[in-house]
């Protein structure tokens, strides 16, 4: 029987953001997070309109989203979150489990879209026993029809297996069955047959019988995993357990930067700045994420790095007194003053702002105003003074040039995206130094740095990183 740090019984609407108060942990130690949501389908769902759209409900934990894994866009249809197509208003359960450290705090926050319904949430300690958690569940869906029931989510969590045990029984005409997916990828049943391949525990088999398999776990670079559990009539969740891969949990940074190391200059720390690479990165990941029509992929630190390499080696080939890592105070590109407001250049610094964000007045009417409502109010105008700085600006740069707006004549405006090799040569003013794109992406997928002679078009290959 969980012993729950809090447990709040919600039985609420939440059509727009809804957040719990601060939660504190006592106590180090895995905690559970567990969410249960009902949204309809948009044929139980009729919006005033008249336009029949699903419900949706997105989660996040201590400021972290859970995207998808394979990069395509959307955070309302992840696992993680809950989705009138895939539960048809059927109650969902979703599990995040994490460790904390005592005196660590946080809030849950949602974003609903029409009228999704939050039944409640629980925040309990989660015992380690010979090296895996278990969670006895013994619960019965309650006659279903192929709906989305429970999720755990793994975060920062190294596992490497989990064990279901389920009991499924054969009824007439439509037995019960129980799908698992990991990470996107259906679990198939062992007998590949013409029909219900996906169910890996079938009640036609099973005949009220409990079987138990177990899956395999892969960790991925967003040290998230995804255990979706999807039930067809009543079939009956017994327990789920999780084998980890370690005693300790994963003790590494969430974003964990390549180290390099140049061959001919030894003494050059190339990963001196991986922290402020990181913090920087994750900050503007985290507020394009949150937003309406959020990227269709993280960007990732590592390619920032391989860009600073290419504008700055690092600071190397930079003055005493200049700290602009990634150039963007460089006087011939004038990226500083397309960046400040009130500076002439407000059309070519513009982009998608969301509702909630508009500050002027005259933002009501539109949706395309410039960067600058983005800008924490704790941080001077985007300057290069400092390597904090430059890195911390440049990178908002770098998202200001992946978005675009296809159609600003129709309303209402959609944000869109480039991909991030795309963003890399716009994030170049010089757009005749076709080697720029090719020399970042060299490095950052090959470990393979180009230094060119501007002057006798000398080309010195290093390599900064190998593959493992």
């Amino acid at each position: 029987m969980a012993c729950y740090h809090e447990k709040y019984k919600i039985f609420k609407k939440i059509p727009n953001y809804y957040a719990t108060k601060m939660i504190e942990i006592y106590e180090s130690g895995y905690y559970a997070i567990e969410i249960s949501a009902y949204c309809r389908n948009r044929l139980q769902n009729f919006t005033a309109s008249g336009l029949p759209l699903d419900d949706d409900l997105r989660v996040r934990i201590k400021g972290k989203s859970f995207p998808k894994l394979d990069n395509r866009q959307g955070f309302f249809n992840t696992p993680a979150s809950f989705n009138g197509t895939k539960q048809k208003n059927n109650l969902k359960t979703n599990i995040f489990i994490k460790y904390f450290e005592k005196g660590e705090k946080f809030i849950i926050e949602f974003d609903g879209k029409r009228t999704p319904r939050l039944k409640e949430i629980k925040v309990y300690p989660v015992q380690v026993k010979d090296n895996s958690i278990k969670f006895d569940l013994n619960i019965q869906a309650k006659d279903v029809n192929r709906s989305a029931w429970y999720t755990f989510v793994l975060m920062s969590i190294q596992a490497k297996t989990v064990s279901i045990s389920a009991k499924c029984e054969k009824r007439f005409l439509d037995s019960d069955d129980l799908k698992v997916v990991i990470d996107h990828q259906i679990q198939y049943h062992p007998k590949k047959t013409r029909w219900g391949k996906e169910w890996y525990f079938r009640g036609a088999e099973l005949k009220g019988q409990t079987k138990s398999a177990v899956f395999s776990i892969k960790p991925n670079k967003k040290n998230l995993n995804y255990i979706e559990i999807w039930a067809d009539r009543k079939p009956i969740l017994k327990e789920v357990v999780f084998q980890l891969a370690s005693k300790k949990r994963d003790e590494e940074p969430e974003d964990v930067l390549r180290p390099y190391q140049h061959q001919d200059f030894p003494k050059r720390d190339y990963n001196r700045y991986d922290e402020v690479i990181i913090k920087a990165v994750n900050y503007w990941n985290e507020y394009f994420s949150r937003q309406k029509y959020p990227p269709s992929e993280f960007l990732d630190s590592n390619l920032v790095k391989a860009m600073i390499v290419r504008e700055s080696q690092m600071g190397y080939f930079l003055s005493a007194d200049n700290f602009d890592l990634m150039q963007i105070g460089n006087p011939a590109d004038k990226t500083l003053a397309h960046m400040r407001p009130d500076h002439g250049y407000e059309e070519s610094a513009s982009e998608f702002v969301p509702q909630e964000l508009r500050k002027t007045d005259s933002q009501k009417e539109y949706e395309y105003d410039h960067m600058s409502y983005s800008y924490p109010q704790d941080r001077k105008e985007p300057n290069a003074d400092t390597i904090k700085d430059s890195i911390f600006w440049g990178v908002r740069w770098l998202f200001h040039k992946a978005q675009y707006m296809p159609q600003i004549s129709k309303k209402p405006l959609e944000r869109k995206w480039r991909t991030w090799k795309q963003a890399v040569i716009k994030y170049n003013s010089q757009i005749k130094d076709k080697f720029y794109q090719q020399d970042v992406y060299t490095l950052y997928e090959l470990g393979v740095y180009y230094q060119r002679d501007i002057n006798t078009g000398e080309i010195i290959k290093y390599r900064l990183w190998k593959k493992p």
